[in-house]
């Protein structure tokens, strides 16, 4: 081998690694971190200083304060080898704050507590005795024995009373290279590495064993064993004073004086934007420990800092040891960054221009407009979908009845009127939201689904689409072609807001207090038949669509003038990848609306006793407008409780954006104008009024559809029916051959 390639197989001096560590916690000054009267801007001392106090539970070493100190030429590999061994240089690290602190001697300064006095002096006499049965031991010729078990005769007692944890992580002014989950391969095994994941499921939180104590019934020796992995051998003999005379001392578990960790399992997977298409998301189990535990949840987008590593032993296999590894990342740090929007840290310095803007009049017209600007249009849809972010107040009544504050909206119309685009730029603007569609969401991957948790082997419940947008939003996709099993596992959300669940010997409820907001294409060829009712159009039940708030019809029209805008839009967000300017007023980007959003949602407006008879009167005249129709097959308007209800909701979320902690009339006209404008689209066009006949008493039907009827009538008699057959039932009904021409051409294209 020649130089360099000796130079490459060196083996590491980790005797002299450790004492670099030593002496970079040792000497490395921060002057921006406050000043420690002891260790003035020693970082690493004064956050020691903490750590004896029990003001700290962690030594947290920053990558870039490390490459701040070894930055000569003979320290150049000493970051590398950190970043690729990490786990090796955490315990080098926690052996060096040992000896720092003892030879230190950096203790408490201030009062001990009586449970921490016991705690300490037992420590100590702990300490004491094993030190001196060590020392016994060696003396007796079976030390040998005894550092066989120990390996060196102080780490053990010092990993079980050190009261802190030793991590190295990208600091805050770090820039950290997050590596997709589909791009960790063998050559990161080992490496510290950062992530990008949603959190899928998430265990309880059980104790872990870290260092194990044995007592032997015979002699009394105290040994103690590390367990660095989820399986281990105990121990079974004693290997002092009994090993010496040929006994056969049995060991007793000593879990009192045994060290513990809160250790929980997550269950993480592949974001949106990282999974290719076609692809199923890539999953990875995630191993938290220590102050790590439960600070995320089911559908929590994090950002994690950790080991990757490798785990033996396969599920299910009997044997200790497996072909098959599993491959785990060992937290280190973790980043929840969609966080529900009460727990969305709000910009200050945009706090006193949302005051300002919140009483300045169209501000709301402003606010919508926002809502995915490149599509162009549709301003009572978003309009629709910035209250349906918003939200109204939700009520909990003394006797337990809750009445939902969330509104769901639905988008039905023709393709290619950007529904979709608009239900992923709402899934992207909002925290712990999550976007599906109807093929690809079954019934347990909508609500929940029963495994059985591989650590513990219990039954558990993995949640599915709306229990991890719980406090935010679901939209479903193609909601029309869902299975109707399927479907029906929505009534129950849509309305209170939880998920019954009784599987597998499983019977509970999850919250699930998301909004829904659906996109849906009609049933006739994906087209909107104008001559059929909305329910024949939608092909959903009324039980279901009762439960919207608001139904917007989206048609594709065709019109010179709109036509034309639109293709100048569309062209100019092709070529300049961005929305055109707006002549009057200036549009708001992301984080503004975020900040927004999450500083309205903090108020909570109820409806003043004075506008209570204004909203009655409203609604019995919307109830009494509509009975002149009961009769009529083609109704098209659905006001009932829920309305009022969805009125309500709809004027509290506008006044939430004007900031103000009370409804106003013109909240509930403006909501009353948002719900005429939805259930206007559902009506057919007055454009159409050629094709309606009147037929007395008021009440108008369309031609084509009472054609369609009396075939449909006719059909149900016969097999088949003749031409010259529907001929003549058309005209004994009033209507002429040409309506009957048409209508055929029309059913017919």
């Amino acid at each position: 081998l020649n130089q360099k390639k000796k130079k490459k197989f060196t083996r590491l001096n980790y005797r002299q690694e450790k004492a670099y560590m030593k002496e970079f916690l040792q000497k490395f000054e921060d002057p921006g971190e406050p000043k420690d009267p002891s260790f003035d801007h020693l970082k690493y001392l004064t956050q020691m200083a903490r750590i004896a106090n029990g003001e700290a539970p962690n030594l947290e070493i920053h990558l870039e304060d490390l490459e701040d100190y070894f930055n000569e030429d003979r320290h150049r590999g000493f970051i590398e080898n950190v970043k690729r061994n990490t786990r090796r240089y955490l315990g080098l690290a926690a052996e060096a704050a040992d000896e720092i602190m003892r030879e230190k001697k950096i203790e408490r300064t201030k009062t001990l507590t009586e449970e921490e006095k016991f705690d300490m002096s037992l420590n100590n006499q702990r300490m004491e005795t094993f030190k001196s049965k060590i020392a016994k031991a060696s003396s007796e010729g079976t030390g040998g024995a005894t550092k066989n078990s120990l390996g060196n005769e102080n780490k053990f007692i010092y990993e079980l009373t050190r009261k802190f944890n030793v991590k190295i992580i990208p600091g805050k002014n770090a820039k950290r290279k997050e590596i997709p989950l589909r791009q960790l391969k063998s050559r990161n095994i080992g490496q510290l590495v950062s992530v990008k994941a949603k959190v899928v499921k998430a265990s309880d939180v059980k104790p872990q064993v870290k260092v194990i104590s044995y007592v032997c019934e015979a002699c009394g020796y105290e040994i103690f064993q590390t367990v660095k992995s989820k399986t281990f051998l105990p121990c079974t003999e004693c290997p002092g004073h009994c090993a010496k005379h040929g006994i056969k001392g049995k060991l007793t578990t000593n879990y009192a004086v045994s060290k513990f960790v809160p250790y929980q399992e997550l269950k993480i997977q592949e974001t949106i934007d990282q999974t290719p298409v076609g692809s199923i998301p890539r999953t990875f189990k995630v191993k938290l420990t220590g102050d790590l535990v439960r600070n995320c949840m089911a559908g929590d987008v994090v950002k994690l800092d950790g080991i990757f590593m490798t785990e033996g032993g396969g599920q299910g296999l009997p044997t200790r040891e497996s072909l098959i590894h599993e491959t785990v990342i060992e937290a280190l740090k973790i980043d929840v960054e969609k966080k529900k929007f009460n727990e969305y840290t709000i910009d200050p310095q945009l706090i006193s221009e949302m005051k300002e803007l919140a009483g300045v009049e169209g501000n709301i017209d402003r606010l919508a407009q926002s809502i995915c600007p490149e599509v162009w249009g549709m301003e009572d849809v978003k309009k629709a979908l910035l209250l349906l972010i918003v939200g109204g107040s939700e009520l909990n009544l003394d006797d337990g009845m809750k009445i939902r504050g969330d509104i769901n909206v639905a988008l039905v119309g023709d393709p290619g009127v950007a529904k979709s685009q608009l239900l992923r730029h709402i899934a992207h603007l909002t925290p712990r939201s999550v976007y599906t569609t109807g093929k690809g969401a079954s019934g347990a991957g909508l609500t929940a689904s029963v495994t059985k948790d591989p650590v513990t082997g219990e039954i558990s419940l993995e949640s599915g689409a709306l229990v991890l947008a719980d406090k935010g939003i679901c939209c479903i996709d193609e909601f029309d072609k869902m299975d109707e099993r399927d479907r029906a596992s929505i009534h129950e959300v849509m309305e209170q807001q939880t998920i019954s669940i009784a599987k597998a010997g499983v019977s509970t409820i999850l919250n699930a207090r998301t909004s829904i907001l659906a996109a849906a294409n009609p049933v006739y060829n994906s087209r909107y038949d104008k001559s059929k009712t909305p329910h024949e159009n939608i092909n959903l039940p009324e039980s279901l669509l009762s439960r919207f708030d608001l139904i917007f019809i989206l048609l594709d029209k065709p019109s010179k003038e709109n036509d034309n805008k639109l293709a100048e839009h569309i062209t100019f967000v092709h070529k300049n990848k961005r929305h055109p300017p707006t002549q009057d007023q200036r549009l708001f980007d992301a984080h503004f609306l975020k900040n927004y959003i999450a500083y309205a949602r903090q108020f909570n407006p109820v409806v003043p006793s004075h506008l209570h008879e204004f909203i009655t009167s409203e609604y019995v005249k919307k109830r009494k407008f509509e009975s002149n129709y009961k009769s009529d097959k083609t109704k098209y308007a659905y006001t009932t409780p829920r309305t009022l209800l969805g009125i309500i909701r709809l004027a509290q979320g506008l006044a939430k954006l004007r900031f103000s902690s009370e409804v106003g009339q013109g909240d509930i006209l403006e909501a009353m104008n948002l719900m005429d404008s939805a259930q206007k689209s559902l009506k057919p066009d007055e454009a159409d009024d050629a094709q309606v006949v009147n037929l007395g008493r008021g009440r108008r039907s369309e031609k084509f559809t009472k054609i369609y009827n009396i075939m449909k009538t006719m059909l149900d008699d016969k097999n088949k029916i003749t031409y010259t057959d529907l001929q003549n039932e058309v005209v004994s009904r009033g209507l002429t051959l040409p309506d009957l021409k048409k209508a055929l051409d029309k059913y017919t294209s």
